[in-house]
């Protein structure tokens, strides 16, 4: 389900960078039969894990923690 709305958000131009979306989360709840509360609270993990997963990537560390040699 979470897949699912983020897909929606994503497709309806929401931006991962700015955490903006310029549609309804009560449209998006309304689908899928969860509150608005709920998608705004999917969205936000979604778009903290990425910033999060960015950052690692930018500091050039892998998954195991070890730096890349680059």
């Amino acid at each position: 389900m979470r897949s699912l709305i983020i897909d929606d958000i994503l497709s309806g131009v929401g931006g991962v960078s700015t955490e903006y979306y310029p549609g309804s989360f009560r449209a998006i709840g309304s689908r899928y039969k969860v509150s608005s509360v709920t998608v705004s609270n999917v969205w936000k993990t979604f778009v903290k894990r990425e910033k999060i997963s960015l950052a690692i990537l930018q500091l050039g560390v892998n998954r195991k923690g070890w730096r890349n040699q680059n």
